[in-house]
């Protein structure tokens, strides 16, 4: 999935994963076949209360922002409704527009610093990692991430894993 270290070339593939669900659940709140009398706005909120819950990681969620820039949906409802047009991270990167203008070209990954959802105000900003792709039919960008440091902490969990397994068949007789 991707050329960059196997950690993050494997993350990039679950993200990937992450939003096909984000898409696939969506789309089943689209299907007339399901909501042949729901209107438009019931099946919007039915979409987003379904996906706000979903949870993955460490404590990661998925978000959903329209071509505006406009917060449609977040693990914090209190987010909800503003406007992230101006948003960057302490780099000076416009990361929301980055991650709209790379899910409407078809998809794509976007990475910047951002605190850890529950920890405004904390000040540490952690690296995150997010994928973003457009629901057309609505024109939502839906968004899923997950911060670096646990891609490391993941990293280095399964690194000491492996070594405890060779050392141990290290010592068992060979056939």
């Amino acid at each position: 999935c991707s050329p960059h270290t196997p950690v993050v070339g494997a993350h990039e593939c679950r993200l990937k994963g992450r939003q096909c669900v984000a898409t696939r659940t969506t789309a089943v709140y689209r299907s007339p076949r399901r909501n042949r009398r729901a209107r438009v706005a019931d099946s919007h909120f039915r979409a987003r209360v379904a996906l706000r819950f979903i949870r993955y990681g460490n404590n990661d969620y998925l978000f959903i922002y329209d071509h505006q820039c406009n917060r449609v949906m977040h693990a914090d409802p209190n987010k909800e409704g503003t406007n992230a047009w101006e948003s960057t991270d302490p780099t000076g990167l416009f990361h929301v527009q980055a991650m709209i203008a790379s899910g409407i070209a078809g998809g794509g990954f976007t990475q910047y610093l951002t605190e850890r959802l529950g920890e405004t105000g904390v000040g540490e900003k952690v690296p995150k990692l997010t994928y973003a792709l457009e629901f057309k039919p609505w024109g939502w960008i839906t968004v899923t991430g997950v911060s670096i440091d646990d891609l490391e902490a993941e990293f280095q969990a399964d690194t000491l894993t492996t070594c405890a397994w060779l050392a141990g068949t290290w010592r068992l007789p060979m056939c």
